[in-house]
């Protein structure tokens, strides 16, 4: 699956590395679309558009958590834990960014992918669609 997803230009897929010998437990396969290397027109959410349109429902566009830093607990954790900061413990990341976090949220792209053998016709149909939504704009 991941060899064949790799194929595409614009979607990088480098979480996922089998060098260790492992083979990874999930119940969804992330990827990151690259949009400095889409094709002229083509955005995260057009691609996640076209796949919907071809069947596949259940690529997700993740906004379910969104980025904590951005949350009180890790911006302003003076306010929410006053008994911790008033015994001089300090915030670490003064800037609150937090740039990796911040690029993955902005780039990610998901599906579902099935543990049991019955499964696999599901998953490749995922992927065989995505090769297919992604020909159509790398060989235009």
């Amino acid at each position: 699956m991941a060899d064949k997803l790799a194929t595409v230009p614009f979607l990088d897929i480098s979480a996922f590395n089998p060098a260790g010998g492992t083979e990874p437990a999930w119940y969804a396969f992330t990827m990151r679309f690259k949009a400095a290397r889409a094709p002229q027109g083509l955005t995260r959410e057009i691609f996640v558009q076209q796949l919907h349109s071809k069947g596949l429902v259940d690529v997700d566009i993740p906004r379910s958590t969104g980025l904590l830093h951005r949350d009180p607990l890790f911006n302003k954790p003076q306010e929410l834990l006053q008994h911790l900061y008033s015994q001089g413990y300090t915030l670490q990341n003064k800037d609150k960014s937090f740039h990796e976090a911040q690029a993955f949220f902005e780039e990610v792209i998901k599906f579902p992918v099935y543990a049991t053998a019955d499964g696999q016709a599901a998953t490749d149909r995922y992927v065989q669609t995505i090769l297919e939504v992604a020909a159509n704009w790398t060989t235009k």
